[in-house]
């Protein structure tokens, strides 16, 4: 049996930190960790607190590192680290963190209620600011939120675990049964719900137990809220179904059940079975065929919308999870709970996921008097402080200032530093690849890379963190000071950042945001819905735009769009600020396809970062322009001909 998840199977070579450590001192990884005492560990921990080495703040952080040191020892040893020992590092431990002064403070615990996950799904599908890739992925976000928030399990049981990097094991569409059955509440037409198995559940993975299984069913109050709307939008963009009969939605809500049957099964081609149902999106837009969506970027997604809601805390995966054993531990008995949960005893959501919130009204309770439910329940909202306007990003400003860093300015005169000794010696970078000099050149941008997105990160949050312990009195003086008829207090957040009017660029988005999150009790509003998702998954926006830059407009108008991106002439010679790539996606809307950079120094990073770094230098490729089909060799040929043939800058 595994005693380590494959990605920590790795043992001491897995760690970049314990490697750094190795190095300094001249030990061996393997065979040093395999020798180690008591000193030897707390010198190691002692080590990894200095500010040079890791940036732990939290207590807590100290007692993780120590669980991953005991697993490299139990892969190197083949056995675990003793009872005495683990005793004694206990104590080593609160030493450290106490002559370390890190904070020993147990983190909140929010959750993420369905009034707040309504808020987030209702960013995800509205907010302008929140542009991806490929629109297939909004859609498999909004169903993989509800698939989490539903079934409460961890999201390593849905999507690829971070512990299981690279082995793509996550829901695929042979975990999904789809069946129509008939309607218990009234007669009519087949309700379809869907079974979920859930086979890769923390400590069972090489285990043969059998899969948790989970049922859902269609919603007609909240489409936004169907899981069972969700699937099928997905399945029919992937082609997905067995007969050849099913091509639309309309096709599968003709059927009906016969007599001798209870149910029936829309069956999944067998090649789509091993297909993960969340797949990964490339930096150029396109759909992964086999490779899984992966928890990283899932925790990132989510963090995202919920920074652009207006969320004051960190929008998380265990928010949701936290939220929905909050709901089972009301609703059912504490074995159900377990057993939907993943928990082997109640210990661990009593330790482990309990809301710092008391989910009682104790003032009811003391006074005798009958519980204010709906009160209490939106005072524990998560988004009971969120606000819309809290900065997303840092401003011209703030972005002047954190160039000025004195951090980030010694660790760009070294990058500068290298590149001159290399270009003294070699000329160029490229001719100096897999010399000393040149792996520290690469060290050097990492670190400062990694420094920039670290005090960004650092001084966003410090922004937002501002935004929200000033906003309240903001709002209190500018409300009295109006009603006093004194003169209106006007400061940069009296307009409302949300959108006044919902419009889009995507026919199939504006569509979507009008029937989502309203009633749709009419079967015409549900197909109308599914094959809006369907078409939505083969759509992209212009990545790296701002929500200025999209000209948006209603849906009607994106109708007009639309008819018009499918039949446009697009001349062999473009404007010279053109992307070649982008004015022949046709998922692209009209806008996006015929965009003009601003400047020749835009379009050349535009084609650089979205475009020639994903074509190996190599390869033959087509020209991608619609009208020309010549055949070329590799990106600087690719590149000539652009300019020769076409006239773009690149």
């Amino acid at each position: 049996m595994r005693l380590l998840p494959k990605k920590l199977s790795t043992g001491v070579e897995g760690c970049g930190r314990t490697l750094r450590y190795c190095g300094e001192f001249g030990y061996t990884p393997n065979g040093h960790v395999a020798k180690c005492d008591v000193d030897d560990f707390e010198e190691f921990l002692d080590w990894c607190l200095t500010p040079q080495n890791s940036n732990i703040k939290q207590k807590s952080s100290l007692i993780q590192l120590w669980t991953w040191v005991r697993c490299m020892y139990i892969e190197a040893t083949g056995k675990k680290i003793t009872h005495d020992i683990n005793k004694r590092m206990d104590f080593v431990i609160e030493q450290l963190a106490k002559s370390a002064g890190l904070n020993s403070q147990k983190a909140n615990k929010p959750c993420l209620g369905v009034d707040d996950a309504i808020l987030i799904l209702e960013s995800l599908w509205s907010r302008m600011n929140l542009a991806f890739s490929n629109e297939r992925h909004r859609v498999q976000l909004s169903l993989l939120i509800l698939i989490h928030a539903f079934t409460t399990q961890r999201p390593g049981s849905i999507v690829e675990s971070s512990d299981y990097y690279g082995t793509n094991r996550c829901l695929c569409y042979k975990h999904v049964h789809l069946l129509l059955v008939p309607n218990p509440e009234e007669l009519g037409r087949p309700i379809i719900i869907m079974e979920l198995k859930l086979e890769h559940l923390k400590g069972k993975r090489e285990e043969k137990t059998g899969p948790l299984i989970f049922v859902f069913y269609e919603r007609d109050d909240c489409l936004v809220l169907c899981p069972i709307a969700h699937m099928l939008g997905l399945a029919f963009a992937d082609n997905a179904f067995e007969s050849d009969f099913i091509k639309c939605p309309e096709d599968i809500f003709k059927l009906e059940i016969p007599p001798s049957r209870r149910s029936i099964e829309l069956k999944w081609k067998p090649e789509m079975f091993d297909i993960p149902v969340f797949r990964g999106i490339g930096h150029d837009g396109s759909v992964s065929k086999t490779r899984a969506l992966t928890y990283n970027v899932f925790f990132h997604d989510l963090e995202r919308i919920g920074d652009v809601a207006g969320f004051p805390m960190k929008v998380t995966p265990y928010c949701i999870r936290r939220a929905g054993g909050m709901a089972l531990d009301e609703t059912t008995t504490a074995a159900l709970r377990n057993q939907a949960m993943g928990h082997g005893r109640s210990s661990v959501y009593q330790t482990y996921y309990m809301s710092s919130y008391v989910n009682a009204d104790v003032q009811a309770a003391y006074l005798g008097v009958p519980s204010n439910k709906a009160l209490f329940r939106a005072v524990g909202r998560m988004s009971l402080r969120s606000d819309a306007r809290a900065p997303t990003s840092l401003t011209d400003e703030q972005k002047a200032e954190l160039e000025q860093d004195p951090s980030l300015i010694a660790l760009r005169n070294e990058v500068q530093s290298i590149k001159e000794a290399i270009s003294k010696e070699y000329g160029i970078v490229t001719k100096s690849k897999g010399t000393a000099l040149y792996k520290s050149y690469i060290n050097a941008q990492n670190r400062y890379r990694w420094t920039r997105y670290s005090l960004n990160r650092k001084r966003k949050a410090m922004a937002r963190q501002k935004f929200f312990d000033t906003i309240d009195t903001i709002e209190v003086d500018r409300q009295l000071a109006t009603k006093l008829n004194q003169k209106n207090q006007t400061t940069a957040l009296d307009s409302d950042k949300s959108d006044p009017k919902q419009v889009f660029e995507i026919q199939e988005r504006a569509i979507l945001v009008e029937n989502l999150f309203q009633p749709q009790s009419q079967l015409s509003d549900r197909i109308l819905v599914i094959q809006a998702m369907t078409g939505l998954c083969r759509r992209r926006e212009m990545p790296g735009k701002t929500p200025g830059d999209r000209r948006t407009h209603p849906a009607k108008e994106a109708k007009m769009e639309e008819s018009k991106n499918q039949h446009f002439n697009i001349p062999i010679i473009l404007k010279s600020v053109q992307c070649i790539f982008c004015i022949g996606d046709t998922r692209l809307p009209i806008r996006s396809r015929t965009y003009s950079f601003s400047r020749p120094d835009a379009i050349r990073r535009h084609m650089e970062h979205s475009h020639y770094r994903h074509i190996p230098k190599t390869v033959t490729i087509e020209c991608p322009h619609p009208e020309c089909k010549e055949r070329l060799t590799g990106v600087d040929h690719l590149k000539n001909h652009a300019q020769v043939v076409h006239g773009i800058t690149s």
